[in-house]
């Protein structure tokens, strides 16, 4: 969706609204799952407001629909518009079109915070974006250094002059867990928490699975311990059964007292 490349004249400002589905009734307008009725006389923030919802609801290509029919309307967007829209295509995985709604936003003299190259970073670090081979193996190697795309991104973040946030990490965390670099994850998970950010569970969770399975139980012990001394939560049922497993495996009996 570009606002600075293109005009349109503007139309009276209209928007479809998510009623539900009904059936029997005229479906030119409907997807599998949502119909929408046209509300005229919409503004920016109402917009923004049903871009939202569209996303709280798993409706991310409504968000794109949104952008479209608000550009037909002759209404401009803001930041919150382009946040919303980087959402939709981080989760529909549309990285070459997030890197065109990055620079549609500094055309139309929007700068991006972190919030937006944190949804392009996150769309860039999915699988189908990056590697394209169905081959898991091939994947994971990949994975095993920071990819062009997910480099070009922190590069970018650092030349906007921007400060990577606990999303920014979170994000890295679970790339480099997924790829089988448990180096480099722990690497950022400690990253974070050296700039004083608390790794939230989903963040914390998968690296330590992963430290137990490669046989490294102690380490992974102490990053737990780290982690409920700071927020007070425990880890999950099936984690300790992970490192109880590994523990065994291992034969490491102290480490099988100790989880």
């Amino acid at each position: 969706m570009r606002w600075a490349t293109t005009f349109q004249a503007p139309k009276p400002n209209y928007i479809y609204e998510h009623v539900g589905s009904k059936n029997g009734e005229d479906s030119s307008r409907e997807n599998a799952s949502t119909r929408f009725r046209i509300v005229r006389g919409i503004h920016l923030s109402e917009c923004n407001l049903q871009m939202q919802e569209s996303l709280n609801k798993g409706f991310s290509r409504n968000v794109l629909q949104i952008a479209a029919h608000m550009k037909r309307s002759g209404i401009a967007p803001d930041l919150e518009t382009y946040v919303n829209i980087l959402t939709a295509l981080a989760t529909e995985c549309v990285d070459l079109a997030a890197w065109a709604t990055i620079r549609d936003m500094q055309a139309v003299g929007i700068e991006p915070d972190i919030s937006c190259l944190n949804q392009v970073l996150r769309v860039s670090s999915l699988t189908p974006c990056n590697f394209l081979s169905p081959d898991i193996f091939a994947l994971k190697a990949f994975r095993r250094s920071v990819s062009t795309h997910v480099d070009r991104i922190l590069q970018e973040i650092e030349a906007l002059g921007l400060q990577p946030n606990k999303e920014t990490y979170e994000i890295l965390v679970e790339y480099f867990v997924t790829g089988d670099n448990v180096e480099m994850a722990l690497s950022k998970l400690n990253e974070m928490q050296e700039l004083g950010f608390t790794p939230s569970l989903n963040s914390v969770k998968p690296v330590v699975e992963s430290l137990a399975d490669a046989g490294h139980i102690q380490l992974a012990l102490e990053i737990v311990e780290a982690y409920v001394s700071k927020s007070g939560r425990r880890l999950p049922g099936d984690t300790w059964v992970r490192l109880l497993v590994a523990s065994a495996e291992n034969l490491n009996v102290r480490m099988i007292s100790k989880v």
